[in-house]
C-alpha cells in the first residue's frame, strides 16, 4: 500500500493507474477509520481496479471552538485498517500542502448548505465541498465513496458533481450502525459508557418515528415532537430535527412519498448526527 503525502505525489499514482486503463475508486475520510469506512473501501474494491483512501482532518469544515485539534487521529491504526479494508494508497497530506498561504479559492454550494448542519456551522460545508473537489480534481477518481449517515452532505456533493461537471460518479452506501443501532462514527471514540446508552436513543427514535408514519401519521411537526420528546427524556441536547423532502432538503408539513428524518443533538459535548430515508405511499391522513 502506497502512502502519498503530496498533490504532486497523488497526481503522478492517480495518472500511473489511469495510463493502465485502469479505475479509481475514492473514499475520503478525515481518519480514524471505523466499520463504515471498511464498508466503504470494501465496496470501492470491489467496483473498480484500485482504492484511494484519503486520512485528512479538513481544518475548513471545523468553526472556532469545534474540536478540529482534538478530533482523533492516528494513522498507523489507519494504515493497519485500510490495508483490511483492500485500499492501495493513502493520500494523507499535511495542511499546508492542501491550503498554501495565501489560500483565496472555496467552493459553496448555495441553499443545500445553509439549513440543518449549515445552520449551526454556517462555513462547514464549504470546507467539505472545497476539500471534495481538491480531491476529485487531484485523483481523478472514477467513482466516490460516501455513507448516508452524512446525508446532508452527499445530497450537497451529488449537487456539486453535477453543477460543476465532475465525471465522477457518487456512491452512497447504508449508514453502519454498533451494537444497539448507534450510527458509526469517529466521534464515538469521545463517548464514555453511559453516554454511549444515551445515544442509541437516537436511533431507536427515528425506528419509533418510522412505525408511526407507516401507521399513517403524515403530520411532521408531530413526529419532529414525538422525536424531540425521546431524545430530551434520554438526558441528549437536541439541535435539530428536521423532516423534509429528500432530494431537496426542503423541510415538509405533511409527509410524502420520499421523506428524510434527521437528527443532530449533543450527548454531553459530543454532537451526533443520524437520519432515517422512509418510503410511504401517496395516501396522506390528516
Amino acid at each position: 500500500m502506497k502512502l502519498l503525502r503530496t498533490p504532486a505525489e497523488l497526481i503522478k499514482w492517480s495518472e500511473n493507474i489511469h495510463r493502465k486503463g485502469l479505475t479509481i475508486g475514492l473514499v475520503p475520510t478525515m481518519g480514524y477509520l471505523h466499520e463504515g469506512h471498511l464498508s466503504l473501501m470494501k465496496r470501492a474494491k470491489a467496483e473498480n481496479d484500485k482504492v484511494l483512501l484519503t486520512v485528512f482532518v479538513n481544518p475548513s469544515q471545523f468553526a472556532p471552538g469545534e474540536d478540529y485539534r482534538s478530533y482523533p487521529r492516528n494513522l498507523k491504526r489507519d494504515k493497519r485498517l485500510a490495508g483490511q479494508g483492500g485500499a492501495d494508497a493513502i493520500y494523507a497530506p499535511k495542511a499546508r500542502t492542501v491550503y498554501p498561504l495565501p489560500y483565496r479559492t472555496y467552493i459553496n454550494v448555495e441553499e443545500l448548505s445553509g439549513v440543518m448542519c449549515g445552520v449551526r456551522r454556517e462555513s462547514h460545508f464549504k470546507g467539505v465541498t472545497t476539500i471534495v473537489g481538491k480531491l476529485f480534481n487531484l485523483s481523478s477518481a472514477d467513482r466516490a465513496y460516501f455513507g448516508r449517515k452524512d446525508f446532508q452532505q452527499s445530497v450537497i456533493i451529488g449537487q456539486m458533481i453535477r453543477d460543476l461537471d465532475f465525471k465522477v460518479k457518487l456512491r452512497v452506501l447504508p449508514i453502519v450502525r454498533a451494537r444497539g443501532g448507534l450510527a458509526e462514527s469517529s466521534r464515538n471514540k469521545y463517548l464514555t459508557g453511559r453516554q454511549r446508552k444515551q445515544a442509541i436513543s437516537i436511533y431507536q427514535s427515528l425506528r419509533e418515528a418510522r412505525k408511526v408514519i407507516l401507521g399513517g401519521e403524515r403530520r411532521a411537526d408531530r413526529v419532529r415532537d414525538q422525536i424531540t420528546r425521546r431524545l430530551k427524556k434520554a438526558g441528549l441536547s437536541v439541535d435539530y430535527v428536521t423532516v423534509g423532502e429528500a432530494k431537496s432538503l426542503d423541510s415538509v408539513k405533511v409527509i410524502g412519498k420520499n421523506t428524510y428524518i434527521a437528527i443532530a443533538a449533543f450527548c454531553g459535548k459530543t454532537r451526533l448526527i443520524d437520519n432515517m430515508l422512509i418510503k410511504t405511499t401517496r395516501h396522506i391522513i390528516l
